[in-house]
């Protein structure tokens, strides 16, 4: 065996631009499938978190029906049982929150909308629309009838900050209800579509608007990192009992998003399946070269009593080599290259439009997961060691004689 390690490890710097050749292809090939899935992984998660931190956050507790027919009728009584029982849960911050479709007019133009009630003090815990202000002031004024809208559905409604729309609804008992509402701040977020659809008003403000008492249509719930969803999720079913309600993830809510980042994990093996096939075929036809360059070195070799099998490892070890130097070449590289995008973030601002339409950031943040890392490492030393049974084996067939007689 160690023979065998010092041979095979001296032969592949018998001809280094060959062997270069082969580090370099596989080095690029680790680059391309690191590149790759770490800006795919980084859209993703930036997907996630917009549908997290934007609304609703990661959990909700919604009445019984409301995801599959969200009806105004449809409400959560008894608040304050609501709250005193989440508020016995670890790991959490929560907000009431009431929303519902309507119509925002303005003098100028109108379009739908979906509007939302809320409380801005506990809101800012939850979510993170607070930070998004870029005209005005949050809901926390104590100015009567305020609302903030998207910046998006400013420029639609075409109003300015201080400016007063209409906000119409349907309210419990199936009448057309409206008032009248000033701009007090426009808010800014990565998703055009959400700054263009949703609007926010003061919780009591809808509940006088809808008809409501005190109930609300559903509470927020953001969960503290290094807490599991699952299992907290567990905890408020426990803290709350049964009741007509249910607790939604936001897996469950968004089944989109989760299909999408299904997907995206199949298109990462079947990326780096393409571009390692790719590798194996480079590898075949060099060691296919390799083979005819010492057919008589071979043959000399069995000569001497150098059985078949000998010669095989010896080839898979070469290959060994030479895919454990690329490989590890490609990951430092991917490290120094994919880690200052990592840390400063890669600028996509030409492209604001259409990420703006999936709900993505303009700056995005490539994450390099040892997991993929891994798999990618996996996969390559596989399919290249496959590659490389069909030349090993040609190379251990060899007639002696004919060996030793090849020019």
């Amino acid at each position: 065996m160690k023979t065998n390690l010092k041979i095979a490890w001296r032969n592949i710097w018998r001809n280094p631009r060959r062997s270069w050749v082969l580090i370099t292809t596989v080095a690029v090939a680790v680059i391309g499938y690191v590149g790759t899935t770490s800006f795919t992984r980084g859209f993703m998660y930036e997907m996630v978190n917009s549908a997290i931190s934007y609304y609703a956050g990661h959990i909700q507790i919604i009445p019984k029906g409301y995801d599959v027919n969200p009806n105004i009728k449809l409400r959560l009584a008894n608040p304050a049982r609501f709250e005193q029982a989440l508020s016995r849960v670890p790991g959490i911050t929560f907000a009431p929150l009431i929303t519902f479709k309507g119509m925002a007019s303005s003098s100028e133009a109108s379009g739908g909308v979906v509007i939302n009630g809320i409380e801005p003090q506990k809101e800012r815990h939850v979510t993170i629309l607070s930070e998004k202000i870029i005209e005005g002031t949050y809901l926390e004024s104590e100015l009567p009838n305020a609302v903030i809208i998207g910046e998006e559905l400013a420029e639609r409604l075409h109003v300015r900050l201080g400016e007063k729309i209409v906000l119409m609804a349907n309210s419990v008992d199936q009448n057309i209800a409206s008032g009248a509402f000033r701009v007090v701040g426009i808010f800014r977020t990565v998703s055009t579509e959400f700054d263009r659809a949703f609007v926010f008003i003061r919780l009591k403000d809808a509940q006088r608007l809808v008809g409501y008492g005190d109930e609300v249509t559903a509470f927020s719930i953001h969960l503290q990192q290094g807490y599991d969803l699952n299992q907290t999720v567990h905890r408020m079913q426990e803290a709350l009992g049964d009741g007509p309600f249910k607790i939604q993830t936001w897996r469950e809510r968004d089944p989109v998003l989760v299909l999408s980042l299904e997907v995206y994990e199949y298109f990462i093996f079947l990326f780096l399946l393409i571009i390692v096939t790719a590798v194996a075929f480079t590898i075949v036809n060099s060691f296919l070269m390799v083979i005819y360059e010492r057919i008589r070195e071979f043959g000399v070799m069995m000569a001497m009593g150098v059985l078949p099998k000998k010669i095989r490892h010896m080839l898979y070890w070469e290959t060994l080599f030479l895919t454990l130097i690329g490989s590890g070449m490609g990951i430092v590289l991917s490290y120094l290259i994919f880690g200052y995008w990592r840390r400063h973030g890669l600028d996509l601002s030409a492209t604001s439009d259409a990420l703006g339409k999936l709900g993505i950031s303009t700056v995005i943040y490539p994450e390099i997961l040892l997991s993929d890392l891994l798999l990618g490492l996996a996969v390559i030393v596989l399919l290249t060691w496959i590659a490389v049974l069909y030349p090993s084996f040609k190379a251990s067939r060899f007639n002696v004689v004919d060996a030793l007689n090849f020019v």
